[in-house]
């Protein structure tokens, strides 16, 4: 099986397009907009919108699945206290490994497919997204079957089924705030970098939901922001 990585068209196209000349082209960098502060998971009343104005009005049904691991899984408590303050029902699946194992994203896709949510909330370190991410593609997309094959020229024409929220635990990954998701193979012990899950796709990229941020220190602190696209 070949992977999108490996096409001789893309293999060619890929020095000419990391060229100084078309580099000063192809810079343009879409800002998240950023919730900071309270208004991220506020427990009273606060001053401005917060994320829960946003959730609400985009998601009709309100039906929440949050995706975590062992670690994970206190924070993702604290994210459904939230969710259901404001009217969602949530569901929490705590199974993501590390390296995200596409065997794990298909066990979290076949959840999500039977639970049906509209809001997809990913709370945890770079695995954890990258899980939810590649597993939010098989969930809109039941035609796609094989996360490897996806080419990032492909739109994949995401969110008509739900959302995607990621709330990060760890500092530095960067995965909240990126289209791309890289999984792995525990088999062999090898990763496998997954064509990207919104990059594509320029309205995507403008528009959608992308990212929560809540990270609590080892103190007991908490500080919240959040990053939509």
């Amino acid at each position: 099986m070949a992977y999108w990585f490996e096409h001789p068209t893309l293999k060619a196209l890929a020095p000419l397009a990391l060229s100084s000349s078309i580099k000063g082209l192809t810079t343009i960098f879409n800002v998240p907009k950023m919730f900071i502060g309270s208004n991220v998971f506020p427990e009273g009343p606060v001053v401005g919108p917060s994320t829960m104005d946003t959730l609400a009005n985009r998601c009709a049904k309100q039906r929440a699945f949050i995706v975590t691991d062992e670690f994970g899984n206190k924070f993702a408590a604290k994210a459904a206290r939230f969710l259901q303050s404001g009217g969602f029902t949530v569901e929490i699946w705590p199974r993501c490994l590390p390296e995200a194992p596409m065997e794990v994203v298909a066990e979290c896709a076949k959840a999500m497919k039977a639970y049906e949510p509209d809001l997809i909330m990913a709370v945890g370190g770079g695995s954890v997204m990258d899980s939810a991410k590649a597993a939010w593609v098989l969930y809109e997309r039941s035609d796609i079957t094989e996360l490897g094959m996806i080419s990032p020229l492909d739109k994949l024409n995401l969110r008509k089924k739900a959302l995607l929220a990621a709330v990060p635990t760890t500092s530095g990954t960067g995965s909240e705030c990126t289209g791309a998701a890289r999984c792995g193979r525990p088999r062999d012990g090898q990763p496998r970098r997954v064509a990207p899950t919104s990059s594509p796709d320029p309205d995507a990229m403008r528009h959608a939901l992308c990212a929560m941020r809540s990270c609590e220190s080892s103190e007991g602190g908490m500080k919240n922001s959040i990053e939509w696209l």
